[in-house]
């Protein structure tokens, strides 16, 4: 798979290799402040995409976000990897890209850059993690047909998403049940930190629908965070969490813990998901994963092309998930 490791030198320097099919084919060294990136690539994150979820879709907004995904594509001197791109675009097959980055350069919203003709991740699958966990992979990891396979909603037991929880794993079991040993679906209350403790130890799968808030996902009167993952025996091959997310520090340590332990893949939330189209995003997904037999990257991109294709581009709900760890993982 073809990887683009971006670090962080110093405050004002950063350093990029992109290696193809194994062998480094370009070194990019940027001569930019740090901050200079994190102001780009928040007047996208968190400019543009919060006018979208204040005010709904709007063309107006959509030609902005191409303008400035352009500029931080720009920024990055990506221009200088046209030609890549260019064949990428041009071919007929998956394309796969790993990106490997440190806690400054993840803050990027790599899926949402333009390149001047199209999003990256109309074209590409991407992935990404960090430099101290990217070594934990099996990318040819093939889950078995039989393993268990959780399903947890809503611990806080918050009104404003409950409902479409409900509907959301009303949806999904289904899929579910008809291909794994289904446990749950596990809801409001009785899911305690430690009763999340065990079902994380004993699934090879999980999905996760609830907020995520202050560092943590949200229980009932408390919060599962970063330390309580060490607290786990083990943690599941698969992780969906179809919840809010984030560029912080502790939301990447969080995700960054599960994979250190021993997760392959992890899909997740970045910035605050509708509730109602997370709740379709994810019946969709499922059907590619596991009717369909496609890869997690693959389900995922196709998943966010249905979206776009139903709600058009300007529908920015496409911008908020992120694949960590391997995207070849399937069933």
């Amino acid at each position: 798979m073809d990887t683009l490791q971006l670090i962080k030198i110093n405050d004002n320097q950063l350093l990029g290799t992109l290696t193809v099919n194994g062998l480094p084919d370009k070194t990019l060294q940027l001569d930019l402040k740090i901050e200079s990136i994190k102001d780009f690539s928040r007047k996208i994150t968190h400019d543009i995409l919060g006018c979208y979820l204040k005010s709904g879709p709007n063309k107006t907004e959509l030609d902005n976000l191409k303008k400035e995904a352009y500029n931080l594509f720009n920024l990055l001197n990506f221009f200088e990897l046209d030609q890549y791109f260019n064949k990428l675009r041009q071919g007929s097959k998956s394309n796969y890209l790993h990106l490997i980055l440190d806690k400054d350069t993840n803050l990027i919203p790599f899926e949402i850059l333009h390149d001047g003709k199209d999003f990256l991740s109309n074209y590409i699958i991407l992935s990404r993690t960090l430099t101290d966990s990217h070594k934990n992979f099996n990318h040819d990891l093939i889950i078995k047909s039989d393993e268990q396979f959780a399903l947890l909603g809503n611990p806080s037991e918050s009104d404003d998403i409950d409902e479409d929880i409900i509907n959301e794993f009303n949806s999904i079991s289904n899929l579910v049940d008809c291909t794994f040993n289904l446990r749950g679906p596990f809801k409001h209350r009785n899911i305690d930190k430690i009763e999340l403790i065990r079902l994380l130890g004993s699934n090879s799968l999980l999905h996760f629908s609830g907020h995520y808030k202050n560092d943590g996902w949200q229980l009932f009167n408390d919060s599962f965070r970063t330390a309580d993952i060490k607290k786990c025996s083990r943690t599941p091959k698969f992780l969906f969490f179809n919840s809010c997310g984030d560029y912080g520090n502790s939301f990447i340590e969080l995700i960054n813990s599960f994979l250190t332990k021993g997760t392959q893949s992890i899909i997740s939330g970045a910035g605050k998901l509708p509730s109602k189209k997370a709740a379709e995003f994810s019946s969709i997904f499922y059907k590619f994963f596991i009717l369909n037999n496609h890869s997690i990257g693959k389900s995922l991109f196709l998943a966010k092309q249905e979206m776009i294709k139903k709600y058009g581009l300007q529908d920015f709900f496409w911008c908020f998930y992120q694949l960590y760890g391997s995207s070849l993982v399937k069933i």
